[in-house]
């Protein structure tokens, strides 16, 4: 035993350990199993030294004991661990064992003697002498620290007990001890979480650091220096990860040392400002905070999404229930967590900001398909079924885990992002105001680019979907103009599902870009009269085609042509409310409609025409004195009398008048083209029957509510020109004819003479007073609006030497 110490370089021999080695060797013991003796006091003696200086032996054997163990067989000291201050000690000793070692044989001689004395008194030692002996390795200037021995020794355990049994209060202060614990004691206390005892020490040792590296010092000095500048960086660091650790806890269970933490947080805070060298290159306390906050919401949203991943959920209720998450999480801090923060740490800003910046970053990764098309993952989307999905299609990719943007997506999207995130749904949810503004975020949820990408994806996926529907609603009307299925009336008009559909689909696509933004609004609108027109064009190409399978059903075709102009004029109406949003696109499409409905009433006019044709043309023949032909003009102009009751009261009037003019027209015309001459009682006859059937034509034409009342005494001019008698009647009756209609010419004066049968020198005569009549009020009636006459082509027969038949 005695050679092992003697050979070893060890600082032990000026201290207490060589004394108690001594008496421990001097002194008899008690008797052993062996035959060897011992001495309980000595050997506690020995085991606290040797725990102080950071080394620990082999327990002693009785052979050690009683010196039967060869010098060759010692058991050298092994180093466990090393407090602070021991490592100190050992280091300033081992400069001095040159000297150390020219003192061991003194040493050895010395000892042997005392060990002889002490065997001789070791049995009769009492107690109190046990304790003074222990006392005085402490008055020779050892202090207690932390033993490193097996847990078996009882004293190991009361003296590791104390420094750990401390628990944090309520209103926590930092209590700095005198001298700092050991780097593996602070390191202890901060894997158990004892923070307070933990940081009190290591700004001990701060402190200590920065003392000791003001002053200059030889280069050992100054590496020992680094190294313990080195170990404060590790201990700050495990500090900042135990911190770090808590607070990402803290937001959904409520951690016993969150309050010391954000303490300890507040405090180092402060001493940022200062440029302390022994923290370089640790990371800021608030920006530890921060970043502690934004990975645990990057967290909680990772676990939201991987819910949504297996549950296959839409887009469109994942972002709601992000929303909900937000506000629940943002909520807890406001009401719980910023009570146990320090009022200068803005806890409610920081949870908000970080929230944002997390939620910012998933929302780029999920609409990485739009706004990076050729990265891998979009391009395995779109091969996988993103451009052939359906437009309602608001499910997980099953290949990428992502979702494939159709217009439901990226609508979803576009109104969480520009109006529920901002409004009261996530961040302007009223329970969260003052503390979280949406204004005070540091960026913005999605960056312009992004959004704009966004924005335009939405609007060609707008154009291509209302482009299909429009064709759909086409293809279903067809549909029904191919089974002559007649329109049903609604509101006493008759309507189509046309208009319906589109006045739907154009109000919830407008209403929804309308809560994107009214830059989307005004766009999606732009698009919808863009492809409305293309609508409209195949419409009439088709329509056109469709009506040859009614045939001679022109009172159905009539139905649905009435139809289609009540719709029209309905989605018109509709499209007047968005003019505030773009005028010019507006009028533009207005423009379309009216021409559309233009002619569809021009349609309406030909299935008339087309049907009293026949009847008009039997007018003023030889037989016309005694068929029914006008009768059945009537009778058809009653019908679609029936079917104008159904139009819009705005083309009632409009429509009716058409006719109207049409149908006197076409009766005045028969009279001018027709080759007959009445003369005598048949033109008595031919006379009275015009005017009876002008009587009947204005009754008709009043009960299907004409405004043209300037057409009812047309015919009835014309049957008194026929009447007359006498050169003078004829003149005035010419007279009134031209006052009523000044645009009648002087071949239709000719033409209406011929009918009566007025032979050519009185009808010459005639000719000439309705010329002179004309050039004195020349210019009078220039401005009149209505014309009758204008159109109307006449027959040679009004020349005086061609008569083809005289009726006598």
């Amino acid at each position: 035993m005695e050679n092992s110490i003697n050979n070893e370089d060890t600082p032990m021999n000026n201290s207490g350990f060589q004394n108690n080695m001594d008496n421990f060797k001097s002194t008899p013991g008690k008797a052993t199993e062996n035959g060897t003796t011992t001495t309980k006091s000595t050997m506690k003696g020995i085991r606290k030294v040797l725990s102080f200086g950071g080394w620990d032996n082999k327990k002693p054997s009785s052979e050690a004991a009683n010196g039967s163990r060869s010098p060759e067989e010692h058991v050298p000291l092994t180093r466990v661990s090393m407090g602070r201050s021991s490592m100190n000690s050992i280091r300033s000793f081992v400069k001095k064992s040159k000297e150390e070692k020219d003192k061991q044989e003194t040493f050895t001689a010395e000892k042997q003697v005392r060990e002889e004395k002490d065997a001789d008194t070791v049995s009769a030692k009492s107690p109190k002498a046990e304790t003074e002996e222990e006392s005085s390795l402490t008055k020779k200037g050892f202090k207690e620290r932390l033993s490193f021995r097996s847990k078996k020794t009882p004293a190991r355990k009361e003296m590791f007990k104390e420094p750990l049994e401390e628990s944090p209060t309520e209103d926590w202060t930092i209590v700095s001890p005198t001298t700092p614990l050991s780097v593996m004691q602070i390191n202890t206390l901060i894997n158990e979480e004892i923070l307070e005892d933990a940081y009190s020490n290591l700004c001990l040792l701060r402190n200590e650091l920065k003392s000791e590296g003001t002053g200059a010092g030889s280069e050992g000095c100054q590496i020992e220096l680094e190294k313990k500048r080195k170990d404060v960086q590790l201990l700050y660091a495990s500090l900042q990860d135990k911190i770090k650790k808590i607070i990402m806890q803290s937001i959904h269970c409520a951690h016993e040392h969150l309050s010391i933490a954000a303490k300890i947080i507040d405090k180092e805070a402060e001493a940022e400002q200062e440029n302390n060298v022994c923290l370089a290159g640790l990371q800021k306390w608030t920006d530890l905070w921060k970043e502690a906050i934004l990975e645990s919401a990057k967290k909680n949203i990772e676990e939201l999404y991987s819910t949504t991943k297996r549950n296959q959920t839409c887009l469109a209720v994942h972002l709601a229930n992000l929303g909900k998450m937000i506000v629940s999480d943002l909520k807890h801090v406001k009401n719980d967590l910023r009570q146990k923060y320090p009022e200068s740490l803005s806890v409610c800003e920081a949870y908000a900001d970080g929230y944002h910046q997390a939620t910012s970053l998933h929302l780029e990764d999920i609409i990485q398909p739009v706004i990076n098309p050729l990265s891998e993952l979009a391009l395995t989307s779109v091969k996988s079924g993103g451009a052939g999905a359906s437009p309602d299609s608001s499910v997980l990719n099953a290949e990428t885990n992502q979702y494939t943007f159709e217009y439901n997506e990226l609508y979803a999207v576009l109104k969480w992002v520009t109006k529920d995130y901002v409004g009261e749904a996530v961040l302007g949810d009223p329970d969260l105001k003052p503390e979280v503004n949406p204004e005070n975020m540091s960026s913005p949820l999605l960056d312009d680019d992004n959004l704009s990408k966004l924005k335009r994806e939405y609007c060609d996926k707008f154009q291509v979907m209302i482009e299909r529907n429009l064709e759909n609603i086409l293809k279903v009307e067809l549909t029904d103009l191919e089974k002559k299925k007649k329109p049903e009336v609604l509101n006493n008009c008759y309507h189509s599902e046309l208009k319906i559909d589109i006045i739907k689909m154009v109000d919830a696509y407008l209403a929804a870009s309308k809560n994107i933004s009214e830059d989307m609004e005004a766009s999606v609108l732009g698009i919808y009269c863009k492809e409305m027109k293309h609508f409209l064009k195949s419409f009439q190409n088709e329509f056109r085609n469709s009506r040859n399978a009614f045939k001679e059903d022109y009172s159905t075709l009539s139905m649905h042509v009435i139809a289609y102009i009540n719709s029209f004029n309905d989605i018109k109406q509709t499209t007047e409310h968005y003019k505030e949003q773009s005028l010019e696109t507006i009028e533009q499409l207005n423009n379309e409609l009216e021409d559309m409905i233009t002619n569809l009433k021009n349609i309406l006019l030909d299935c008339f025409k087309t049907e009293t044709k026949p009847y008009f043309d039997r007018l003023m023949t030889e037989s016309w004195l005694t068929n029914n032909d006008f009768e059945m003009i009537t009778t058809i102009s009653k019908n679609y009398s029936d079917h104008f009751r159904n139009v819009m009261p705005s083309y009632t009037e409009v429509i009716v008048n058409d006719i109207h003019l049409y149908a006197v027209k076409q009766y005045v015309a028969q009279i001018m083209i027709q080759r007959t001459s009445y003369k005598g009682a048949n033109r008595r006859q031919a006379a009275t029957k015009i005017r009876l059937e002008s009587k009947e034509l204005n009754r008709v034409f009043e009960e299907m509510g004409t405004t043209a009342t300037w057409l009812n005494s047309a015919v009835t001019d014309i049957g008194e020109i026929i009447e007359a008698k006498g050169r003078e009647e004829i003149n005035k009756k010419i007279k009134q004819l031209y006052d009523d209609y000044p645009d009648v010419s002087q071949n239709h004066i000719s033409a209406i003479l011929y009918f009566r049968g007025l032979r050519c020198k009185k009808r010459q005569s005639a000719i000439q007073y309705f010329q002179e009549l004309k050039r004195q009020q020349q210019g009078k009636h220039l401005t009149r609006d209505h014309q009758l006459f204008h159109g109307i082509t006449t027959s040679n027969n009004a020349q005086c030497f061609f008569v083809r038949y005289i009726c006598k």
